[in-house]
C-alpha cells in the first residue's frame, strides 16, 4: 500500500506570458526535499495551469507550493485560495522574490492573502526541509504548530493576530547540497518545444542596484555550483532539449574565472549537438577582459550591457557606482566582433532621469553599435530599495496601476471558473520629468524597437556610418517621419499612444474598472491589456515592411544627399539595396516562399563581407540572377519559435525580443547561373 502524500510545486505563467522557462527555482526545492525524506512523498511541479487544473482532478495535495513573482502573484494566490476553500486540511506555501521586506509590509501581505498559511523569505531550499521536518513532527497539524510558536529558518507566517518570522537561514556556500532536478529526471516533462532551458552556476549578486530586488545585502556573496555538477546537469539536458536556446541564470555570468570552463564545455556541446544555438545571459557587469573572453568561446552568445542610463547622476541616484558602464558598452561592442550578439538595456524614469538623459542613453547606445537597444519601464518590486517610502518621497515618483500585459486569462478549478489578472505598478512621472515627457520617451523607444532593433536595416546603416552619418542622427531623423500624423505608420503610432495610457491612477481605481460589466472581456479579447512595444513592433516587422523601408531609405536618402554621396549611380544602388532587403525580410513566416530576380549589384558579397566594403564595387553592368529563400535550416528554427512563442501579434513580439540577431531568420541569397 502506498502511504505516501502529495506535495504539488507550481510556478505558474499565463498562456501568452513570455516566461517561457524551465521553473528551476522551485523545481530545485521540490528535488532537495525529495531526496532529504525518500520516500515520503511524491512531488510534481508545474508550469502551466491548465496542467496544474488537470492534477486538482486527480489528487488533492497535502501541501500545495507556489513560487512568487511580480508576474504570476494573483494567479497563485487564485488556486491557492480554491484549492484552500476545497480541501481545507491543504497546507498552502509560498516563496518567491514578490514579498516585501520590510516586517510590517509583511504582515500586512500575509493579511490580505489569507489562502497562505506559510511564507518562506529569500532562499528556499534548505528552510523547505526544515519547515517539513516540523510539519510531520506536528503530524500536518498546523495550528497546533502556529499555537506553539515554532521558528522555522526563513518562514513567516500569522497566528491570530500575531506575526511569526524565523530568523534567516545561513548562507548556503555549497550550492551541490541542492539536489539537481535535471538529473533527478523532475524536469523531464519540461523537455518540450515551448519551455527553454535554465541553469544557474552562481548566485548572488555584489552590487547594490536600488531598482532591483537582488540588490540587499542578503544576496552580496556569491556561492557556485561545481563544474562537475554543472558539466552534468548540461550534458543531461543537451540530449534532451527541443528548444534551441540555453539562459543562464546567473545575475554576472562571465565576469568570474570559472565561467570561463563552463563556456568551454557549452562549446563542446554545440559541437557534439549543435545545441545551443543561443545563449543568453552573458551579462558579467564587470571585468570585461573576461567577459569577452566567455563569448568567443561559445557560438550564438547574447552579451548584455545592462546599463540603465549612460548619465553619471541617475547611476549615482540608483547605486551604480561600482559599476563601470563604458565598459559594458565596450563589452557588448567588442563582441560584435567574436560573432556574439550585443544588447543593452535602459530603464525609463529612474530618479534624476530627464526627457534629455533618456534620449541620450539611447544616443549613446545606438552610436556604440549595440545591435539592440530595448528599454524598460521603472516597475516599483517588492523588496527594491526604490519602492521604501523614503524614496518615493526623496525623487517624487508618481506612479500608475495597470493590468500586466497578457496576465488575464479564464481557468476552472473543482467546477469553478474565474479569471485571474497580475497588476503592476510603474513609475510614470518624478521630479525630473512630466508624464508627457515620459510618453514621448516611450514613442522613440518604440521607433528604435522597430527600426533598429534585431538588425533589420543592419545594411543601410553600415553603409551610413562609411559616410560619417551618425546612427542616433538617422534613428532620429525616422522617429520623425514615422510618428507623422498623415504618415503610414500613423495608425502604429496613434494606437500605441492610447496604450500607455490604460493606466489607472491607484490600485483600487484599476480593481473597480475590471469590475465593470465587459471590462475583463476587453482583456480576454486582446483589446486591451498588451505588451505595447512588443506587440505594435511585431505589427510592424511582419505586417508594414514595405512601409519600413519606404521611411528607412527615404531618410536615408536625404542623409547621403547631406553628405554630397548621393550620385545618380549610388541612388540606383540603394533602390535595389532596398528590393533585396524587402525580399529577404517581408513575411517572414511564409518559410516556403521562392523568389527569383534579377540585380545589378552581387549581394552574395555584399552580405558575406557583411557589407563592410564598398557597394559599388560590385557593380555587374549584366545583371545577376538571385534566388531568395529560406534555407532548411531557417525553416526549421522558424517553425520551432513559432511553436514556442505562438503566431499572436503579441507571441511574435516575444519571439523577435528573444533574438538578438533576427537577421538569423532572414532568407538567404543564392546565386543563380545563367543558362
Amino acid at each position: 500500500m502506498n502511504d505516501k502524500f502529495n506535495i504539488s510545486f507550481a510556478d505558474l505563467k499565463h498562456k501568452e506570458q513570455p516566461c517561457n522557462y524551465i521553473p528551476l527555482g522551485i523545481a530545485r526545492v521540490a528535488a532537495t526535499a525529495m531526496t532529504r525524506f525518500e520516500g515520503v512523498f511524491e512531488a510534481e511541479v508545474f508550469k502551466s495551469p491548465f496542467d496544474y487544473q488537470d492534477y486538482l482532478k486527480k489528487r488533492t495535495p497535502k501541501i500545495a507550493c507556489f513560487s512568487n513573482y511580480i508576474w504570476n502573484t494573483n494567479i497563485s494566490c487564485q488556486f491557492a485560495k480554491r484549492i484552500k476553500q476545497e480541501n481545507p486540511e491543504t497546507i498552502i506555501v509560498f516563496g518567491g522574490v514578490n514579498y516585501p521586506v520590510d516586517p510590517i509590509e509583511q504582515k500586512h501581505f500575509l493579511e490580505d492573502h489569507p489562502e497562505i498559511d506559510f511564507y518562506i523569505f529569500r532562499d528556499g531550499e534548505n528552510p523547505f526541509i526544515e519547515f517539513l521536518n516540523q510539519i510531520l513532527l506536528y503530524d500536518f497539524n498546523i495550528e497546533k504548530l502556529k499555537s506553539d510558536r515554532v521558528a522555522v529558518s526563513n518562514c513567516h507566517y500569522l497566528h491570530e493576530s500575531d506575526f511569526d518570522r524565523g530568523t534567516l537561514a545561513t548562507w548556503m556556500k555549497n550550492l551541490d547540497e541542492i539536489t539537481s532536478p535535471y538529473l533527478s529526471g523532475l524536469c523531464d516533462k519540461f523537455f518540450d518545444n515551448e519551455l527553454i532551458a535554465m541553469i544557474e552556476t552562481a548566485r548572488g549578486c555584489p552590487f547594490t542596484c536600488s531598482f532591483c530586488q537582488d540588490g540587499s545585502e542578503y544576496y552580496s556573496r556569491i556561492a557556485r555550483f561545481s563544474l562537475d555538477r554543472i558539466q552534468e546537469e548540461l550534458s543531461y539536458i543537451s540530449a534532451r532539449a527541443k528548444t534551441p536556446s540555453l539562459m543562464i541564470a546567473d545575475l554576472n555570468f562571465g565576469m568570474y574565472r570559472e565561467d570561463i570552463e563552463v563556456c568551454k564545455f557549452l562549446s563542446s556541446l554545440q559541437g557534439q549537438y549543435s545545441w545551443p544555438k543561443y545563449i543568453g545571459g552573458i551579462a558579467g557587469k564587470n571585468q570585461k577582459e573576461r567577459v569577452l573572453e566567455a563569448a568567443s568561446i561559445i557560438d550564438g552568445a547574447d552579451l548584455g550591457a545592462a546599463v540603465q542610463s549612460t548619465n553619471d547622476g541617475v547611476l549615482d541616484n540608483v547605486k551604480r557606482k561600482n559599476i563601470r558602464f563604458k565598459d559594458m558598452i565596450m563589452v557588448a561592442k567588442e563582441g560584435e566582433h567574436l560573432g556574439a550578439d550585443s544588447y543593452s538595456e535602459i530603464i525609463l524614469g529612474l530618479p534624476g532621469d530627464t526627457k534629455e538623459t533618456h534620449i541620450q542613453s539611447v544616443t549613446d547606445l545606438i552610436d556604440a553599435d549595440i545591435n539592440t537597444v530595448r528599454s524598460h519601464q521603472l516597475i516599483m518590486l517588492h523588496g527594491a530599495e526604490l519602492a521604501s517610502k523614503e524614496s518615493r518621497s526623496n525623487y517624487k515618483l508618481s506612479t500608475r496601476y495597470r493590468v500586466m500585459p497578457y496576465t488575464v486569462a479564464e481557468y476552472e478549478i473543482y467546477g469553478e471558473q474565474f479569471v485571474a489578472e497580475e497588476v503592476d505598478e510603474i513609475v510614470v512621472a518624478s521630479d525630473s520629468m512630466s508624464f508627457e515627457d515620459y510618453l514621448e520617451c516611450r514613442l522613440l523607444n518604440l521607433t528604435v524597437e522597430i527600426f533598429y532593433n534585431g538588425r533589420v536595416f543592419y545594411e543601410l546603416i553600415k553603409l551610413l556610418k562609411q559616410h560619417s552619418v551618425l546612427v542616433s542622427d538617422f534613428i532620429k531623423s525616422v522617429h520623425d517621419t514615422a510618428t507623422k500624423q498623415d504618415g503610414s505608420l500613423n495608425d502604429i503610432y496613434t494606437a500605441f499612444l492610447t496604450d500607455n495610457k490604460e493606466i489607472w491612477n491607484t490600485k483600487e481605481e484599476l480593481t473597480k474598472f475590471l469590475e465593470e460589466p465587459g471590462s475583463i472581456d476587453r482583456y480576454l479579447n486582446k483589446e486591451l491589456g498588451i505588451n505595447e512595444q512588443l506587440v505594435y513592433r511585431a505589427l510592424s516587422f511582419f505586417g508594414k515592411m514595405d512601409f519600413l523601408h519606404e521611411i528607412a531609405y527615404v531618410v536615408a536618402k536625404d542623409c547621403f544627399a547631406r553628405t554630397g554621396a548621393l550620385t545618380s549611380e549610388f541612388e540606383r544602388y540603394l533602390d535595389e539595396s532596398k528590393r533585396m532587403s524587402i525580399l529577404r525580410k517581408a513575411d517572414l513566416l511564409s518559410t516556403s516562399s521562392s523568389v527569383t530576380e534579377l540585380f545589378h549589384y552581387d549581394f552574395s558579397i555584399t552580405t558575406k563581407e557583411s557589407f563592410n566594403g564598398d557597394p559599388l564595387d560590385y557593380y555587374a553592368p549584366e545583371g545577376i540572377f538571385f534566388e531568395v529563400r529560406h534555407s532548411e535550416g531557417q525553416e526549421k528554427l522558424i517553425a520551432q519559435y513559432v511553436e514556442m512563442f505562438g503566431s499572436s501579434n503579441y507571441g511574435l513580439g516575444n519571439l523577435l525580443s528573444h533574438i538578438s540577431h533576427v537577421a538569423h531568420l532572414y532568407r538567404d541569397i543564392k546565386l543563380v547561373p545563367r543558362h
